[in-house]
C-alpha cells in the first residue's frame, strides 16, 4: 500500500473463521507507531510519516491452536508528488 504524508492509512486483517477481537497487531522490525489505533481487525495509521513505512503484521488464534497471519507493507512517500510530464512533438 502506498500512500502520501498526511494521509490516514487504514490496514485490515483478513480474519475469516478468526475472531477479530482476538487479532494483535505488529510491525516487523520496530514499534507500532504511537498513534496507531487497533481495533479488532483494523489498524488505523493517522496522519502518516515517511518514518510509518515499513511491514506491519496481524496475528491470530486459530481454534487448532496455531497462528494464521497477514504482512502488510506500507510505503509512505513525500508530499513532494512527480510532476506530470507532457512530450511534446516537433513541429516540421
Amino acid at each position: 500500500m502506498t500512500l502520501y504524508v498526511g494521509q490516514t492509512a487504514v490496514l485490515r486483517c483478513e480474519t475469516s473463521g478468526i475472531n477479530p477481537s482476538d487479532v494483535r497487531w505488529s510491525r516487523i522490525n520496530g514499534r507500532l507507531p504511537p498513534n496507531a489505533l487497533a481495533r479488532e481487525n483494523t489498524l488505523r495509521l493517522p496522519l502518516i510519516q515517511v518514518k510509518d513505512s515499513g511491514d506491519y503484521q496481524c496475528e491470530a488464534g486459530l481454534p487448532s491452536g496455531r497462528s494464521s497471519y497477514d504482512v502488510i507493507t506500507l510505503i509512505a512517500r513525500s508530499e513532494s508528488r512527480p510532476a506530470k510530464r507532457t512530450t511534446s512533438v516537433p513541429a516540421n
